[in-house]
């Protein structure tokens, strides 16, 4: 195989990073395991609190969300982390170390949680005393319609 030739795990050889992410979302994940996963990082990260809004976006049991808001008093994220942690695969255990109290492993739950239930995901968070800071993933942003060549360019 040629050197020459590289690929991410979301390389598409032509079509769009999009067509690989709404893979990931048609998974059918229960809303219940995407919440789950969501609380579970809050719980990993010493939050003693946990508030759920949740508004469905049908009946019709798939479990995809017009809202989903979850709020927590855990220790927050820097900006840098904020955005690592909307990538997939990245995960950045309490301590350093995974503990035997979290689901977290492969960095992919709140990823696959957010693909899952909406569109369009936004993650606020500061530290103590530190100042607010949003990353957010939209489904609709045009970049994902590139393909691999033209956002390597």
């Amino acid at each position: 195989m040629s050197d020459e030739i590289f690929r991410t795990p979301y390389s598409a050889a032509g079509g769009t990073m999009k067509n690989s992410l709404l893979s990931d979302r048609d998974q059918n994940l229960p809303i219940e395991a995407c919440i789950g996963e969501l609380l579970d990082n809050s719980f990993e990260w010493n939050a003693q609190n946990v508030w759920i809004q949740y508004e469905a976006l049908t009946n019709d049991g798939w479990g995809r969300a017009r809202k989903l808001a979850i709020l927590d008093d855990g220790l927050g994220m820097n900006p840098v982390k904020l955005v690592d942690h909307l990538t997939v695969g990245y995960h950045d255990a309490f301590g350093g170390e995974d503990s035997s109290k979290s689901v977290s492993k492969y960095g992919v739950g709140a990823k696959y949680a957010f693909f899952n239930t909406c569109r369009k995901s936004e993650v606020w968070s500061k530290t103590k005393d530190g100042e607010w800071h949003k990353a957010e993933f939209d489904f609709d942003d045009p970049y994902l319609d590139k393909t691999e060549t033209e956002w390597r360019s």
